[in-house]
């Protein structure tokens, strides 16, 4: 919004709302693989634990590489599950004062950001 407040003195006020809403899971997240291969306790039912861990060797006979299976950030680059709402806030207000060919600006904006993020991730070792 501009207001003109007198032939030299100017303000515009602006407010802007952004959200971000973001809800991921794994392709296997009703299944409780944990449990099905015998590791018992990683699966404990709810949404955020079913699925497939990320499943991580220490030490490979004869050296070689360490293979990963399983779901998880540094297996096949799913962050999930995750359940994340931000919300951003922004109030802005410029003035400009005139003053014959010449102006002066000066300018504030307030943000306010809320996020609200639950994940939670299993890792099985195999020593």
């Amino acid at each position: 919004m501009d207001i003109a407040l007198s032939p030299s003195l100017l303000t515009d006020w602006r407010f802007g709302y952004y959200r971000y809403n973001i809800v991921t899971h794994k392709p296997d997240q009703d299944v409780a693989f944990a449990d099905q291969i015998g590791w018992k306790g990683m699966n404990t039912g709810d949404y955020y634990t079913g699925g497939s861990p990320a499943i991580n060797f220490d030490t490979i006979p004869n050296g070689g590489t360490q293979p990963t299976f399983g779901d998880g950030l540094n297996v096949n680059r799913c962050n999930c599950p995750l359940t994340e709402k931000e919300n951003q806030y922004q109030l802005v207000n410029n003035w400009t004062k005139l003053f014959g060919n010449h102006n002066a600006k000066l300018g504030v904006t307030f943000g306010l950001r809320t996020t609200c993020a639950y994940r939670r991730t299993t890792t099985a070792r195999v020593l």
